[in-house]
């Protein structure tokens, strides 16, 4: 606009200049913003002038000039605070986030991460992030970097090695970052430090003062970069795409988090939430805000955070507060699809300059699985048959219903008192070591001991411990049984085994001693009549004529047949009371044993036998022949053998016994299973066994023979001799 002859206008009345300094022409040319009109460039002069269309264009050109140069200053004043946005929310994040390039050397780390491991920034930045992983999860990082790489993301711990050389322990949520072509660039990864609480504490306060110094290091290059803009054009330039460049960088870190980072104010409105809350409740950035943490967190959860966030707001009000403090929290959100998802919240305050909280900060991680794992495993608590109960400090702190039927006490009336006082006092000291031996995982067997319970009776239970965690202390898990009346049938039972097993011996000592009157009777009597027939028949073959030959000849007859019965009545007298054992001793006697039947039975037979005279009682060598005598008799009576092997080995607390034949053998589950029809020689010989403390093994099959064997412990009051010897002999019957 061009106004000539100011002193003629209007411009005279309204303003004073014109005529205090004699102004004649007045040239204006805007000043834009966009479309939007900011100001205007005005030249005046005190003379009447008639700007050409070259003077135009200059001042058109100096106009435009301004306006560039202005848009450029708030542009870059927009795009600095978007960056300070991006940046304060990934800086005040309470978790450790690293970006690491395609060969997994850190791009950028924010301050808690840094804190974490005791790094400056610049010392991460350029390294490959495997310098600063324990040694022991080496090998595992690098399976995890080949899942990433092919797409594969899942929550895994991993140890890391801090400046001060101490090991930090994360959890670690990683994210693989593609380009547009889908090729692999990099991976994010979000780090929660599971280490010890004050060592975090430490690590937090050192990077607090860490982050001090680096905003006042940060806040003087700043200040210095606003005047290097300011005197060059080009170096502003470089400094918005630098800026573009970490824009894009933030972004890309905030949209490509699993978990979800959202900023809201202090009247519970979303002013940000990250894309990956359509995963978590199938809602995009959009529809989320849309509907509002009130319609998005169900009533309780609702009504949870604000009585979080009225706390923390009086916790302002102190004249000593903490500006980095966080809390954590769980919630329960509504999901697009009508169910219900829980999360795990850490949220603190976004702050002013002056320190004033304008916004909340928060990151939410999916617990609905832990949740419904935790629901189940109280649910089966509850309604388990199984007395179970929670134990810290040796006290009671929570009970099922199944194990206060067992004590009679009712709910509530153990909690807080001491596991021990319900405990026999002569179980107490032998309950304590067996815990003791199952919470160190020496020990997975249940044990038996007994309770006094409400009414003051004496009940068992069977009893196993566990270590496990309660309200986060280690506490010891119980399940109980209660055995009362299974632990009085097994003691009745015991008692009546011991009874027939005392019956048993005393019927076999009876056994033998009738069997060694038997014997007795037919070695004295009867041995005596046929030696008298035999002296008889002789004295009538001595009065008989010679020429008598055919009743001599009979008489004769008759004389080898009453040897023959002489020498079966012996046998039979030997058989039923082998008084071989007390004048030779046990090993002869076997010899002699298996001899006389392979010889009476036509059989080939090996026997190795150990020297073991000396080792047993009377009644055990008994037993101990009367088990070989039975084994051969039903060799003899069933097996159709031609050979039986046999050996007899000392050992140092025990001496093993075998006898083998080559016979048609049989189906021992059969004949086992027939307790009826097995006869009393097997059930004789399984007796003598138990009684010896021994049992007897049996083995048979088929067309391939039977192998009995058993063992005889040495008794501690038996002199041993450790002298050892025998034979191995086949001797053809």
């Amino acid at each position: 606009m061009v106004v000539r002859h100011l002193s003629e206008t209007s411009y005279a009345q309204t303003d004073p200049n014109v005529r205090n300094y004699n102004l004649q022409t007045y040239i204006g040319y805007p000043v834009k913003f966009g479309a939007e009109s900011i100001g205007s460039l005005c030249v005046v002069y005190q003379e009447d002038v008639k700007p050409d269309e070259d003077d135009l264009k200059l001042i058109g050109a100096i106009a435009t000039a301004i306006s560039i140069e202005e848009n450029r200053r708030l542009a870059a004043k927009e795009l600095r605070e978007t960056i300070h946005r991006y940046r304060l929310l990934v800086e005040t994040m309470s978790e450790g986030l690293a970006l690491a390039d395609v060969n997994y050397v850190f791009a950028y780390v924010n301050n808690r991460f840094c804190e974490m491991l005791g790094y400056q920034r610049e010392e991460l930045i350029g390294h490959h992030f495997t310098e600063f992983v324990s040694d022991d999860y080496q090998k595992f990082l690098k399976k995890q970097i080949a899942k990433r790489k092919s797409g594969q993301a899942e929550r895994y711990e991993l140890a890391w090695v801090g400046k001060n050389g101490r090991k930090i322990y994360t959890l670690i949520s990683p994210k693989g970052l593609y380009d547009t072509d889908g090729s692999f660039i990099g991976s994010l990864g979000v780090l929660t430090d599971i280490s010890d609480r004050k060592q975090a504490e430490e690590a937090l306060q050192k990077a607090r003062d860490e982050l001090e110094r680096r905003v006042k290091r940060r806040t003087s290059a700043l200040l210095k970069a606003n005047e290097e803009l300011l005197r060059e054009i080009n170096e502003r330039l470089k400094a918005e795409e630098a800026l573009k460049q970490s824009e894009r960088r933030y972004r890309l870190l905030a949209e490509n988090i699993s978990d979800v980072i959202w900023t809201i104010d202090i009247n519970l409105e979303i002013t940000y939430v990250s894309p990956s809350i359509e995963h978590l409740l199938g809602l995009n950035t959009e529809e989320a805000m849309k509907q509002g943490t009130k319609k998005i967190l169900t009533p309780s959860s609702l009504q949870l955070a604000q009585k979080v966030i009225t706390e923390e707001m009086e916790n302002e009000l102190r004249e000593i507060k903490d500006l980095t403090r966080s809390r954590t929290l769980e919630l329960e959100l509504f999901h697009n699809n009508g169910s219900r998802v829980w999360v795990e919240v850490r949220a603190s305050f976004l702050r002013d300059p002056a320190g004033n909280p304008t916004g909340i900060l928060g990151v939410s991680r999916d617990i609905t699985e832990r949740k419904q794992a935790e629901d189940f495993s109280k649910d089966l608590f509850e309604k388990s048959p199984i007395g179970l109960y929670i134990i810290h400090s040796g006290r009671f702190q929570r009970l099922n219903p199944a194990s206060q039927l067992i004590t009679g006490f009712p709910p509530g009336e153990l909690l807080g008192r001491e596991w021990s006082s319900l405990i026999h006092r002569d179980d107490r000291e032998k309950v304590r070591e067996n815990a003791v031996r199952m919470l160190k995982r020496e020990s997975i067997s249940p044990f038996e001991y007994r309770i006094i319970t409400k009414s003051g009776d004496t009940r068992w239970i069977m009893e196993t411990i566990t270590s496990t965690r309660y309200e986060g202390r280690r506490a010891a898990l119980g399940h109980a049984m209660d055995v009362t009346e299974s632990h009085w049938s097994m003691e009745e039972l015991r008692k009546s085994e011991t009874r027939l097993r005392h019956l048993a011996a005393e019927l076999l000592t009876a056994q033998e001693k009738e069997r060694k009157r038997i014997s007795r009777e037919l070695h004295d009597e009867m041995g005596q009549s046929l030696l008298a027939l035999k002296m008889q028949l002789k004295a009538i073959e001595k009065e008989l004529p010679i020429t008598l030959w055919g009743p001599r000849q009979d008489c004769l007859t008759a004389f080898h047949y009453i040897d023959r019965v002489i020498e079966n009545v012996r046998r039979l007298s030997r058989d039923l009371s082998p008084s071989i054992l007390e004048d030779v001793g046990l090993g002869i006697a076997i010899k002699r044993l298996f001899e006389d039947f392979c010889k009476l039975n036509e059989l080939r037979y090996s026997l190795e036998i150990d020297d073991i005279d000396g080792l047993f009682s009377a009644n055990a060598k008994i037993n101990i022949y009367r088990i070989l005598q039975e084994s051969l008799t039903n060799i003899g009576k069933y097996s159709k053998a031609a050979k039986v092997t046999a050996c007899i080995k000392r050992e140092e607390d025990r001496v093993d016994f075998w006898v083998e034949d080559d016979g048609k053998g049989f189906d021992p589950s059969q004949v086992l299973a027939n307790t009826v029809g097995r006869g009393l020689g097997l059930a004789s010989m399984e007796e003598r066994a138990q009684i010896l403390g021994g049992a007897i093994n049996i083995w048979s099959q088929e067309g391939k023979g039977t192998k009995i064997s058993f063992t005889v412990p040495i008794g501690s009051d038996t002199r041993v001799d450790r002298g050892r010897g025998g034979r191995n002999d086949e001797i053809p019957a």
